[in-house]
Formats: structure tokens, sequence, C-alpha cells
């Protein structure tokens, strides 16, 4: 089996090759890969405790040991093949693998290192790949040009190298006031690379701006111009220009008009913080909205103008959907407002009733109101796939049974097919019109009541009956 070896330029003499301590004869150990400062080492092994076939490792040295071989994961790793390492001088780990869905055999894969971990691996497409296979891709310190192996089609033998030059793409961007989307001029824009800032411009009259940047790259776009917070947008490039970037940048607030708000999130019945919620703080006055999210604590805090009133809705898997409002009234005269929303848990076959949605005698037409209260369930269901609701309508016991019957189909009827038409499959929904049959009072056939109480059995509901 193939095994790795070390040897040592000593005065222009390359001293005995030594074997690497962790390598197994029993096992292939191949394609070795080091750091620019001869720290840490990549290689392919088929070593046990790998993902597949064979698996790229990484071992740290520290100047006279070697740590044991770690395996950096399914990130990297597949049940295929992957082989043929190679570390950039920014840690970007490059390699092939034939265990993803690629374009050919073994395609060429990248891997940026974030805090400390490497991301999923990323193909790099073509021309850098073929139907054919193509590997052992090697880059200069500026990745300007880098060399690669393939057997595609054109070539003078089976393998053969073939040299990659990279070519500059370019980003446009346009920079707008959030609030009225109108274009910001000659805002500052500051192109960043693995934390350095390596461009400069300004937008034009119309908020636009152009950056020059290179393929395969990762990268933040930071805007500032007076009177706004600045804004911060990161993107990776690929072969081709990517899309156009959109910032949105919101006017600083007046300090007199600034209020901390606090929002925590919790379960309704435990009352224990529910981290990792998700909110929508939107404003009544300008329309523009912010996504939040709950840290460990179930809390999330943001400075708002108490000048206007907000909508802020609340969603988190497996919980009921919540909305409630803030209004600039409640905030007068404050500096910080903390506000406790109840996330209420899901519960199987537990009927809840549509506070908006009334009938009249007989009717089966849905209002506004209702329709406001329904496209609260469609958000629901849309974000949560696996959910299978019933829908069942309820009539009072006036007028024939049958008749009633009828009624109530055609009532919940009307809200499935509501629910579709905002993008819920159908599939996972069920009509049910239950008539008379569910009383929620005395008022019965031949039993002489007030509207008000034949007016509350009349109604609609819906519970979950899969998830």
């Amino acid at each position: 089996a193939m095994q790795l070896y070390k040897s040592v330029l000593v005065e222009g003499e390359w001293s005995k090759p030594e074997l690497l301590p962790f390598c197994d004869p029993r096992y292939e150990f191949a394609h070795p890969a080091i750091s620019a400062d001869g720290n840490q080492l990549f290689f392919s092994s088929d070593r046990p405790g790998g993902q597949g076939g064979m698996d790229i490792w990484k071992v740290d040295y520290t100047g006279s040991t070697w740590s044991e071989p770690e395996n950096p994961g399914s990130g990297i790793n597949t049940q295929g093949n992957d082989v043929f390492p190679f570390l950039h001088d920014d840690g970007t780990l490059y390699f092939a693998s034939d265990g993803r869905r690629g374009l050919g055999g073994l395609d060429i894969y990248r891997s940026t290192l974030r805090s400390g971990r490497y991301a999923s691996a990323e193909n790099m497409r073509t021309p850098v790949n073929s139907p054919q296979d193509d590997f052992g891709l090697v880059f200069d310190p500026d990745r300007e040009q880098g060399y690669f192996s393939s057997n595609r089609p054109g070539g003078r033998g089976s393998d053969d190298l073939y040299s990659l030059a990279r070519f500059p793409l370019f980003v446009e961007g346009l920079l707008v006031d959030k609030g009225s989307m109108a274009p910001l001029r000659d805002a500052r824009v500051i192109l960043n690379r693995g934390g350095t800032q390596i461009q400069q411009v300004r937008s034009d009259a119309e908020g636009r701006f152009v950056l020059r940047i290179s393929p395969f790259e990762s990268y933040s776009v930071t805007a500032f111009i007076e009177g706004y917070n600045a804004v911060e947008k990161t993107f990776e490039s690929g072969n081709s220009n990517p899309d156009k970037l959109v910032l949105p940048l919101e006017k600083l607030i007046d300090p007199k008009r600034a209020l901390t708000l606090e929002l925590k999130v919790i379960e309704k019945q435990t009352k224990m913080p529910l981290s990792g919620a998700q909110l929508y703080l939107q404003s009544e006055v300008t329309g523009t909205g912010r996504p939040l999210e709950t840290d460990l604590n179930g809390t999330v805090s943001v400075v708002i103008d108490k000048s206007e009133s907000y909508s802020i809705s609340a969603d988190k898997v497996s919980y009921f959907n919540l909305s409630e409002r803030i209004s600039s009234e409640t905030m007068a005269g404050k500096q910080r407002l903390t506000r406790v929303l109840e996330l209420e848990s899901y519960q199987l076959d537990r009927a809840i009733r549509f506070r908006d949605i009334h009938y009249e005698h007989a009717q089966t037409e849905l209002n506004m109101d209702a329709k406001l209260e329904l496209d609260q369930l469609a958000r629901l269901l849309v974000t949560n796939p696996g959910m299978v609701v019933e829908i069942g309508s309820h009539t009072d016991a006036n007028g024939k049974s049958a008749t009633n019957d009828k009624v109530s189909r055609t009532r919940a009827e009307e809200v499935v097919n509501y629910l579709v038409s905002q993008g819920v499959n159908r599939e996972r929904l069920v009509a049910l019109g239950y008539g008379e049959t569910k009383l929620l009072n005395h008022c019965a056939d031949g039993v002489i009541c007030p509207e008000q109480l034949h007016r509350e059995n009349r109604r609609t509901e819906w519970k979950i009956i899969r998830y």
C-alpha cells in the first residue's frame, strides 16, 4: 500500500526518507498537501473511521510530533473517493471527489475555512470540471494561475496537465433608502476579502456601483453614507458575474425619537424562553421591516422610532404564529419597552375557532376580515410543510338538517379553496361539514333562542391532525 514519508533538505542534500508515524501498511496513504507554515498536513487515505472509500484526513505537526489523523467530516468527505487535497495559503482546501453529483467522474471542489471549521464543499463547475476526471488542482499564492490534471477530450494522452488562469469578474450594486427605495448617491462602498479591504468606490448619481472581483472567492461589501446606518452584505463568486447586489440603508433615528424595544419570546404553557424564534418587525408608517431572531435567552433587542406604530409577527417550528401591534401611543415618553410574546405549541386534534369568520344564516362567503385571519393559517402551513389540518364548519339548528349539512360543507370548502389560492397544497387540507351535529349551546331543533346564541353555533374551526 502507498505510504507517506518525510525527508529534510540539509545543506543541499535530502535526508533519508522516514515513514510518517500515523501511516499503516494495511491501508493506502497518499496525496500529501502541507500548509504554508508547515504545521498542517492533509492527505488521502482509506484508513478506518472515514465516510467511504478514500477520505481526506488532516494531521497537525508541532515541530517534533504528529497528531492523530482527524477526519473533517461529511462537509468534505463522502461515501465515494475524496482525493488529491491542496491547501492554499489562505486556508482554502481544494480536492477532487467522485462521491457527489457533479459533472463527471472526479470533480474538483473547494471548501473555505470559517471559524476554524471547513464549510460544505462547493463544486468549481465548468470550465474547471468536465464530464471526465478532473483532479490535482494547485494554485500560486495569488491564485491567478493554477494547474490540474484531466482526461477530458483534446489531450495528448490519458491524464494531461492543464493550466488555469483566472479572469476578472464584476459585480454591480445599487444603494437605496430602505424606506423610500430612492437611490443614494456618493455613498462609500468597501469590498473586503478575508477581513482585508481590497477595493473602495462611491455610488453614482443613481446609487449604482461596480466592483471588480475574482472567481471562487468569498467577499463582503459594506456601504456607508452620512445619516444612515452602515449595511454589510456577503456573497461568493463563481465562474460568472454574480447577480446585482441591492443594499437598502436605513436612516439613523433622531435620539429624541429612539426607543430600545426588547422582545422576549416564551412558551405559553411553561413560560420557558424560546431561542431561535423568527420575528418580523414592520413599521406601519413606512412599511419597512426587519427580520429578527431570539438568542439563547429567548430575547432580542432593537432600536426603533417611537413616533411610529409597528406590527410584530413571531414564528417558531412546532408553535403557532403570533402577531401583535405596538402603537406609538404605547411608546410615548419611554426610552425602553419590553414586550413578552407567548407562543403556543401545537396540539393534535384540538379545535381552534376562527375569530373573524362569521356567517349569517345559510351564508357561505368569506369577508375581508376572514381572509386576513386565513392568511395567518396559510403562512403557518407554508412554513410547516409536514402539517395536515382539518377545516370543520358548523351551522345552527335553524332549517332542515340536510340543508345545514350542505351549507357547512360549502363553508369548509370555501376556506380550503382560499388557503389553496395562498399556496397551500390541497392534499394537506381536509374539509368537513358538521351541520348542526356539534352545537355549543342548548339551541337545538324546536328550542326558541335569541340570534346571539344561534350565531355562536355558526362557526368554522381548524385543527391539526398530523405534523
